[in-house]
């Protein structure tokens, strides 16, 4: 299974977890992480590795990333859209093919759902004007070797984690 082939790749990358967490495959087909008991502040749940990290530098594509002088979010994304690309070959696959494609976010919706949904409202102007700058960033740095739509995959699963993490931080506090 897909959990399986996660752990067997987190054991192999030094990730460990504490004996508080259990990961249960989601109906979606990602992980769920549950605390079986009481957490508090301070409390070591997850060692992780910086080689074990998708990033910029670790990434197959670190040398054309530097090369562009790509940086922050930019780079992430290329980072991740080249890992995925590369399928099994990656070193991060067991990790990455528990993300999905797409994320609930307006700017994948069709064309046809926001005029239907979105017309006559700002996010409607916002949206398209958020393609086109996804669109432009694309063209100026991966269109020759990447789909857009898988540019804009990266983008999305990058945003979205960043809206999960901004939730847990405002909701419990800046101390997380």
């Amino acid at each position: 299974s897909r959990l399986r082939a996660f752990e067997s790749w987190m054991r192999k990358h030094g990730v460990v977890c504490s004996d508080v967490l259990r990961l249960d495959a989601s109906e979606a087909g990602g992980v769920n992480v549950r605390a079986l008991a009481a957490l508090r502040e301070g409390d070591v749940v997850a060692t992780i590795p910086r080689r074990a990290c998708v990033t910029p530098r670790t990434s197959g594509a670190a040398a054309a990333i530097k090369d562009a002088q790509l940086g922050g979010t930019l780079a992430l994304a290329v980072a991740v859209m080249y890992e995925r690309a590369w399928g099994a070959e990656s070193p991060w696959y067991d990790y990455l093919r528990l993300i999905p494609d797409c994320e609930p976010v307006l700017l994948v919706w069709s064309e046809d759902e926001v005029a239907r949904l979105l017309a006559g409202t700002e996010l409607d102007k916002t949206v398209k004007q958020d393609r086109e700058f996804l669109r432009e960033d694309w063209k100026n740095v991966w269109s020759h070797s990447f789909l857009l739509e898988n540019w804009v995959s990266s983008q999305m699963i990058l945003a979205w984690r960043n809206i999960l993490l901004l939730k847990v931080f405002f909701r419990q506090g800046p101390s997380v």
